[in-house]
């Protein structure tokens, strides 16, 4: 279902990429009842035989990405928002006291990121290189 479906995405962003208006309708319609159709019957299945069979898909997908030879794709600079304490106060009583921040800040911390092309993989790296500060992976 997975190829029809992407099948029919490309068809209908190609039309409306070229404007032609009747035929959209048209395969809008039949991608809708597919869709309904297999919804409706999925193939005679019942709830848990399709559930083993999503299981086994996505079994199949992260063995895929995870024998992925990765082709990274161009660093982005994302920073990362963390919370960091600021003002300590005494808390407790008598000899069972103890420091606790008066609160919380967001901190930007500098972090870049680079996508896998094939599998969408995401790895992200805080050090840089002297030379022109540039990311390390």
């Amino acid at each position: 279902m997975l190829i029809y479906q992407c099948f029919f995405e490309n068809i209908l962003h190609n039309l409306h990429k070229y404007a032609i208006i009747g035929l959209v309708s048209f395969y809008k319609s039949m991608y809708s009842e597919m869709l309904y159709r297999n919804q409706k019957e999925d193939y005679g299945m019942n709830l848990a035989d399709r559930k083993v069979e999503l299981e086994r898909e996505l079994a199949s997908v992260k063995r895929e990405m995870k024998s992925c030879n990765h082709e990274w794709g161009e660093t982005k600079y994302d920073p990362k928002t963390v919370k960091e304490p600021y003002g300590y106060k005494l808390v407790g009583q008598g000899s069972d006291t103890w420091f606790e921040p008066e609160g919380y800040r967001d901190v930007e911390k500098k972090r870049w990121s680079q996508t896998c092309k094939k599998c969408g993989d995401k790895r992200y790296t805080e050090q840089t290189r002297p030379t022109g500060f540039e990311p390390t992976f």
